[in-house]
């Protein structure tokens, strides 16, 4: 498979991603046990479907807002060809928040959030990854995890990324070398920030900076060359493979202004910040940084 470098970076589309996002939209808010959510795991697998990644669905209950809730993650292999290849995982989230917990308004607080941005960007653009890496196998095997339950936190004493956690502890299929995050990475004039917990280890941190350099020479403003190395500690569905000293990266825009608010919807979205994380991502995993300095 020759390919030129422009020509694997032109391989995702920002307006094919952003075209899951009004889906998500049209469905409403994805909370636990509610039909749309329903509906956007029969989505993600029909996508799925059509690849030859194997597939698993990792089914847990929680007792959630006074009853027993079923929660799903849903995880795609690829076989990688390389000879030394490592294990990659990319994860995101696909639940949206059953509180406004950062709405001004207090009318709408209680209310569930649309969860364009948060849980639906980084699945729009897995929801690409899916259909790139079946035509264009790489060197590393992959595992794209649509992880459930990550916006849980804070309700009924649950921690955020719940889902992400019951995969850590309990899935065997796939043990990571690696681990790269993705989150509220679609927003209009977004700017990724630096997770804290991913700079604690010298992999993690290693894995951080190689990404942010593809960024970087990729020339998307999302990825600035001051962004604050001190950082702070984000819990996400990153945090339990760093607790498990798993080299593991978050790709996020903290300071979104939409976060867990009414207003995270698709016009506060745009598909070029889908494209900036989705081709740095692909530049980093088609290995075609690594003469980069």
């Amino acid at each position: 498979m020759e390919k030129s470098k422009d020509a694997f970076i032109d391989i995702f589309d920002g307006d094919k991603a952003f075209a899951h996002l009004e889906f998500m939209e049209s469905l409403g808010p994805r909370i636990p046990d509610s039909l749309a959510h329903t509906k956007l795991e029969n989505y993600i697998i029909d996508i799925g479907s059509k690849t030859k990644a194997r597939f698993y669905k990792q089914e847990y209950f929680f007792n959630f807002c006074g009853k027993k809730t079923k929660f799903i993650n849903l995880i795609y292999i690829f076989e990688g060809f390389g000879k030394n290849k490592k294990k990659i995982l990319l994860g995101t989230h696909y639940d949206s928040r059953i509180i406004a917990d950062r709405e001004e308004n207090p009318d709408l607080k209680n209310k569930p959030i649309p969860g364009i941005n948060d849980g639906g960007s980084g699945t729009a653009v897995f929801l690409e990854f899916l259909q790139i890496f079946d035509k264009y196998p790489l060197e590393d095997d992959i595992c794209i995890v649509f992880f459930d339950a990550e916006d849980i936190g804070l309700i009924d004493g649950y921690n955020f990324s719940e889902g992400a956690e019951y995969f850590a502890e309990n899935f065997t299929e796939f043990k990571p070398d690696e681990v790269i995050i993705i989150d509220m990475i679609g927003g209009r004039d977004a700017t990724y920030q630096v997770d804290y917990g991913a700079l604690v280890t010298l992999e993690s941190k290693f894995l951080l900076t190689e990404i942010w350099k593809c960024g970087l020479f990729l020339e998307f403003p999302q990825f600035s060359r001051n962004v604050n190395f001190d950082g702070s500690f984000f819990v996400c569905d990153h945090t339990p493979f760093v607790n498990r000293d798993i080299p593991a990266m978050l790709l996020i825009d903290i300071n979104y202004k939409w976060w867990h608010t009414q207003g995270d919807i698709v016009k506060n979205c745009s598909s070029d910040s889908l494209e900036a994380a989705g081709k740095t991502l692909l530049f980093y995993l088609y290995k075609l940084g690594e003469s980069i300095t």
